[in-house]
């Protein structure tokens, strides 16, 4: 049976005993990988696994692409994410912090299924209607919030509005009153995140970006007068400041970049303009998924079917920094965050999930590049359906 289990070693000599304790840990084959939802053309849903092969399991030439869906059909899937927290005020029989795993697959079917899945042995935890709850369905997932006797995942609906799911009980979800539709969301994952990660929430619209630090001290604003929002990110290399890129209402081909530290976001008067500049033809608009890097002070991000990079404190760039081969449309991207045991530098792979329409029998491949070089390390073609998502399972322990 899978799960973390206390071995005792008893030593004795006949004239002394000592005893050794020890965690074993049990998972179930799905440890450490590469997770992707896809939909077929008639919108049935699965989940297929890139397996991370440890020494030995290269050695016997164990396979690496697995189907993964373990817990029923479901159709049509549009959203994954996957939290691991520890509380350190919650103890266990033997006094070790209880710690809280989740994988979300949210779809878009007629009840707005949310699955909850345990993700060391991938069986099925519970299955929550969202739409019979909360009328609508999740489309994204904005981050988490994971505290002290609390373990919430932020998501948004496809009515626009966030929401919060209690990762605890399987069975609450509720609409965040105080924050008015938004357009978009984005998981600030900040520079202190590994071991231990929590993909704070964020969202914006064109006339506001928002920041939710905590249930107790509610959202932060930053709304800009004269300019309209594209896009937003964090830095993850050194002070976790928010950066954001404003498009001026009067000149299309105006913008400027103002950032804000995760601390004093909405406070007035602590924003600092860093550069204004002139850009009739920008590579980025409010769709670019982005993705932050711990090792470096910038972010991927996808435009025009392209992955370029971002410096936060000058102009996006004018040319790709990544470019698919011909034929592949890029569906989503992320970086093996928590990999290579959680070590702080674990995050070496940026994995993009594409769609070729022209491919013959399954149309969904997954290239991995090496973070910072843009090396094209591995591909795998022709394994799923059209990608929805993908994310990176880390090893639990």
């Amino acid at each position: 049976r899978t799960g973390s289990y206390i071995l005792r070693l008893k030593g004795d000599n006949s004239e002394s005993i000592a005893f050794k304790y020890f965690t074993l840990n049990v998972n179930a084959g799905f440890d450490e990988g590469i997770v992707i939802l896809s939909n077929d053309e008639a919108d049935a849903s699965s989940l297929t696994f890139i397996k991370t092969l440890t020494a030995e399991e290269r050695e016997r030439g164990e396979e690496r692409v697995i189907p993964m869906n373990t817990f029923g059909d479901f159709s049509p899937g549009k959203a994954l994410f996957m939290s691991d927290f520890t509380d350190s005020g919650v103890q266990d029989a033997y006094g070790n912090s209880m710690q809280f795993t989740a994988l979300l697959v949210a779809t878009d079917d007629a009840d707005g299924t949310l699955y909850h899945i345990e993700p060391k042995s991938m069986e099925l935890n519970t299955r929550l209607k969202m739409k019979s709850i909360a009328g609508t369905s999740c489309i994204g997932f904005a981050g988490e919030y994971s505290r002290v006797h609390s373990f919430t995942a932020y998501l948004f609906g496809s009515d626009g509005y966030l929401y919060q799911y209690d990762m605890e009980s399987g069975g609450s979800v509720s609409r965040i009153e105080e924050i008015d539709r938004m357009e978009h969301v984005y998981q600030m994952t900040t520079a202190e995140s590994p071991p231990g990660v929590t993909r704070y929430p964020a969202f914006f619209n064109t006339q506001a970006a928002g920041i939710r630090r905590s249930s107790s001290q509610g959202t932060k604003f930053f709304r800009p007068e004269g300019w309209s929002i594209v896009n937003m990110g964090i830095s993850r290399s050194s002070y976790s400041n928010i950066y954001i890129l404003l498009r001026n209402n009067a000149n299309s081909s105006r913008y400027k970049i103002v950032s804000q530290s995760y601390s004093t976001f909405g406070r007035d008067g602590y924003e600092r303009e860093l550069l204004e500049f002139e850009n009739p033809d920008l590579k980025m608009d409010s769709h670019s998924k982005m993705v932050g890097v711990k090792k470096l002070n910038d972010l991927y991000y996808v435009y025009d079917n392209a992955i370029y990079r971002w410096g936060l404190t000058a102009q996006p760039s004018l040319s790709p920094a990544i470019t698919l081969p011909d034929g592949e449309f890029v569906r989503d991207m992320c970086t093996n965050l928590l990999g290579k045991d959680k070590r702080d530098d674990g995050e070496d792979k940026l994995i993009i999930a594409t769609y070729n329409p022209a491919r013959s029998g399954k149309k969904g491949s997954v290239y991995i590049y090496d973070v910072l070089t843009q090396q094209l390390d591995e591909r795998f073609e022709g394994i799923c359906d059209d990608p929805a998502a993908v994310i990176y399972k880390y090893r639990l322990n």
